[in-house]
């Protein structure tokens, strides 16, 4: 799949992998992390290169994710209440 606008799509990586990405024509395209919805951006491309040279532009983003205590909390609290109502229905089921 190339993304929710047919684009690109980097598919997932972990850290210390690239990704590149030839753009074929100028425009906005916004990216997202399908992991991380909150992780968005938008690549800017202004303009074609002239057709005797090259460019190449190398960029690295660093994300530091910091969590809540009680966000990962709640989001446990939530997951162990769905897992307790799991065992119960299947304990009703006989199973």
């Amino acid at each position: 799949d190339n993304g929710p606008d047919g684009v690109f799509d980097s598919q997932l990586f972990m850290g210390g992998t690239t990704f590149s990405h030839v753009f074929s024509y100028p425009g906005e395209f916004p990216y997202f992390c399908l992991v991380h919805p909150w992780m968005v951006g938008t690549v800017i491309v202004s303009g074609d290169a002239p057709e005797d040279s090259e460019y190449k532009l190398e960029a690295s983003i660093n994300v530091r994710l910091e969590t809540r205590p009680d966000t990962l909390e709640n989001t446990l609290s939530s997951y162990t209440k769905k897992l307790d109502e799991l065992s119960a229905l299947l304990e009703e089921n006989g199973m």
